[in-house]
């Protein structure tokens, strides 16, 4: 991790950044690793479940089948961008990682984590309109609205901060 002076003594007004390492240790990697595979097969299989047993026009699958839909995609997407941290940081073990390589990762995994949050929310108000007010929302053929400020608003946000050099190499 990170790199130890060889000698007892060193100006007290050197300091060493928790970010400064070079790989990330096993004991942390490989669960990670085995939780997102897991997770990506796990995923896998609930998509094609959904796609093979809803036949037809996918506008008139029931609501929260086109949910349960987009939420399987973020989720594999995230994942996604998750195995390719881990796999760069494998096949690169000592070398560092770059500050356009950290803001590629930086945005693909929190743009599909804050869209889950969204997609999340909007799930929640469909069944609170669904329960107290017993009505559905009228979405179908409309989900494009539902589904370009979900990933727009973060895309934007995260790419603007990315602009800024607000992305860094992190242990994160």
């Amino acid at each position: 991790m990170m790199e130890q002076h060889n000698n007892d003594t060193f100006q007290i007004n050197t300091t060493l950044s928790p970010y400064d390492f070079k790989e990330i240790p096993l004991e942390v990697g490989l669960p990670i690793m085995f939780i997102t595979f897991c997770s990506i097969i796990i995923s896998s299989i609930v998509l094609i479940y959904l796609i093979r047993s809803n036949k037809g026009n996918f506008f008139k699958w029931k609501v929260i089948e086109r949910f349960n839909l987009y939420t399987v995609v973020c989720d594999l997407l995230f994942y996604a961008a998750q195995t390719a941290f881990g796999i760069h940081q494998g096949i690169a073990k000592y070398a560092r990682i770059t500050n356009l390589a950290c803001s590629i990762y930086g945005i693909l995994i929190l743009e599909f984590a804050i869209s889950q949050i969204f997609l999340s929310t909007v799930i929640a108000m469909y069944a609170f309109n669904l329960v107290i007010r017993s009505r559905n929302l009228p979405l179908g053929k409309w989900d494009v609205f539902l589904l370009c400020p979900t990933i727009g608003i973060p895309l934007v946000e995260l790419t603007t901060a990315a602009f800024f050099g607000k992305f860094s190499p992190n242990p994160a």
